[in-house]
């Protein structure tokens, strides 16, 4: 992606899918600088944002975090998975009835269109509530989400990589050695 932003510097998916490889690289100051360097670029895009709510989370700035999200979310519309991350924020904050409530509408607009199962799993994650996140887990690789694997990666589920049910669903996906 360095190479792609070197040889393009204004190319949009570039530049936020740098800023993506340094969050999940768990190289977080590179992160929030690659992805405020794309929302200059780019004003309206809903990954940077998300890339960026998410690393300031991570650095448990979640103020900034639940603002950079919102400020997503208005940007770009009701995205799902800035929704995900808004009520997983929320839920890492403190604010338990505000990450239900996104939580809630992420429910019920999954009655009306497909919503992956990654969002709601984001957000039981930063409940804690793991039972349930395994559960979404499953449901989203039953459901062959594509946000799966880069959700498995994700830093928001570093302390769920020694559990037996996540090493399960990574062998599945052919993401980690069967012998391991």
């Amino acid at each position: 992606m360095q190479c792609g932003v070197d040889l393009e510097p204004f190319t949009i998916i570039f530049n936020a899918a740098l800023a993506w490889w340094y969050y999940v690289g768990r190289r977080n100051g590179e992160a929030i600088a690659q992805a405020l360097k794309t929302i200059e670029i780019a004003p309206n895009h809903f990954f940077a944002y998300w890339v960026l709510g998410s690393a300031y989370a991570l650095a448990g700035r979640h103020e900034e975090a639940i603002t950079t999200l919102q400020e997503g979310i208005k940007v770009s519309g009701f995205v799902p998975h800035l929704q995900g991350e808004l009520g997983r924020v929320f839920a890492v904050a403190g604010l338990v009835e505000e990450a239900r409530e996104v939580l809630a509408a992420l429910h019920e607009k999954a009655g009306k269109e497909y919503i992956s199962a990654v969002n709601h799993a984001k957000i039981y994650a930063g409940l804690g509530e793991i039972d349930l996140l395994f559960a979404w887990i499953e449901k989203a690789f039953e459901e062959r989400s594509v946000k799966l694997p880069y959700f498995m990666i994700d830093p928001c589920l570093d302390q769920y990589v020694s559990d037996p049910r996540f090493v399960d669903v990574m062998q599945r996906m052919g993401l980690l050695d069967r012998n391991i």
